[in-house]
């Protein structure tokens, strides 16, 4: 097994004479074989080796494998660090499920104690791990990446256990009269990931076909390389499609050019920008592709919203994806009341007229109720009117939906606002707040005349 090990890490030009290892170690049947395989080769190549031991704070007997780690690596000679943490707590701070949060505490311990010197992260999956990440991603609708399984090199993370079966690394441990700790979990079927392990590939082996795990392995390797070489067809046929702005926060899809295309590659490109867009490929499904899509056929959809804050628009010729505007459009114009052009005021003293102006654009204010200065300006977000008496509150946005104002010409409308209290919408309604009272004591009266927006304020 030794031997087969060596060759494994050679082969993949895992590791390098005198180099810094880090090396995960849980106690677990893998992580002992890797350490004790590990020990073996140091006598060769000169390793600088440190174990990290996470206790993540769910199992009692945590304590007692941090002690057993422990004393491996003074058995060893190998230099001991134990990280602990409450991962169920910091799951529901991350949002995150338990197997997610302990997979980031893990891999942050590892490279806190790394720092940014050379080296390499080790640890300890191997064929089985793989057979199980390729079966939870094919019962969950992955595509052909996500059946790659788990890469033997991942930046500073290198897996030389990749080349043995756990049945494989439970003879070795046999033979070898190696000690090892049982983690309790791995025996319930409380995870997914733990009824693939204890059921699906047990029943796999038995009555399928003998050695089920290292075909879904070969198959796994197989997919990766395929996957390797689409990417890089994929990034050639991109580059004849797309255009960037000059901040690479838009991406323009020439819709001749992309038609053209076969639907595969079509799916591979849109899922590649969408990603890159988004800076993550999590919660990017087929479905988010093909709502894209759409927005190439002639009857199709003019946008849709997207994971991560994104947007998908039709325009002639081309798709843009990039952020969606903040609810409230843009608010690039923006001027003084004293300096808008189109607008007059004055401010009198007066008592409850026994009529008020009902004109389109002339409206009276009740000035004392004005908290600051006041502009002229286009939406932003968090506008609102006041309606209703002063009882109720209405977002700008809904009140464009219910007076059913085009969204094409939403960042047009001029609004007369006090922050984002909006006192008028011009050419609209004026916010209960602020209409004259027998209390009122100064009005300011506001007049549009056009100028502002070449005139283009109705609503």
């Amino acid at each position: 097994m030794y031997r087969k090990f060596v060759q494994f890490v050679v082969k993949n030009e895992l590791f390098e004479k005198n180099e810094k290892l880090i090396v995960g170690v849980s106690g677990g049947a893998d992580s002992v074989c890797l350490l004790s395989l590990l020990c073996k080769l140091r006598e060769e190549m000169a390793f600088d080796m440190i174990v990290v031991h996470i206790n993540h704070g769910i199992r009692k007997e945590a304590i007692e494998d941090a002690g057993f780690v422990e004393k491996m690596c003074l058995e060893y000679g190998v230099s001991f660090v134990l990280k602990e943490a409450s991962v169920n707590d910091l799951a529901k701070q991350w949002n995150m499920s338990t197997e997610e949060a302990g997979r980031k505490v893990r891999y942050d311990a590892f490279a806190e104690v790394l720092g940014a010197e050379n080296g390499k992260i080790v640890v300890a999956h191997n064929q089985n791990d793989v057979a199980e990440t390729v079966l939870f991603n094919l019962f969950r609708g992955s595509g052909s990446a996500g059946l790659g399984g788990i890469p033997v090199k991942n930046g500073r993370i290198v897996r030389p256990l990749l080349c043995f079966s756990r049945e494989e690394i439970e003879n070795y441990l046999e033979e070898n009269q190696l000690k090892h700790c049982i983690d309790k979990t791995n025996l319930t079927d409380d995870y997914t990931r733990n009824k693939i392990r204890n059921h699906i590939i047990p029943y796999a082996e038995k009555e399928i076909v003998k050695g089920s795990v290292s075909h879904i392995y070969n198959t796994a390797n197989l997919l990766k390389e395929q996957e390797e070489y689409l990417e890089l067809q994929v990034q050639k046929e991109l580059e004849k499609v797309t255009r960037f702005d000059k901040n690479g926060s838009v991406c323009s899809l020439d819709k001749t050019a992309f038609l053209e295309m076969h639907i595969f590659m079509k799916k591979k490109i849109v899922h590649r920008l969408l990603c890159l867009m988004a800076g993550s490929q999590k919660d990017i499904t087929a479905k988010h592709i093909e709502s894209v899509l759409s927005l190439f056929e002639k009857e199709g959809m003019k946008f849709v919203d997207l994971p991560y804050n994104l947007q998908a628009k039709s325009e002639y010729g081309k798709v843009l994806i990039g952020k969606k505007e903040p609810e409230g459009g843009k608010g690039v114009l923006e001027s003084d009341l004293e300096t808008a052009k189109g607008f007059t005021f004055r401010i009198f003293s007066a008592k409850m007229p026994d009529t008020v102006p009902e004109k389109t654009y002339t409206k009276w204010f009740d000035y004392d109720k004005i908290e600051g200065s006041l502009v002229i300006r286009t939406r932003k977000e968090g506008d609102y009117l006041v309606m209703q008496d002063g009882q109720h509150r209405k977002s700008l946005s809904r009140y464009f939906i219910d007076e059913k104002i085009p969204k094409d010409k939403r960042d047009e409308i001029l609004l007369l606002a006090d922050g984002s209290h909006i006192l008028w919408v011009i050419g609209g309604r004026i916010s209960d707040n602020y209409k004259i009272t027998e209390k009122t004591k100064q009005i300011i009266e506001i007049q549009y005349d056009g100028g502002l927006q070449n005139g283009k304020t109705s609503c």
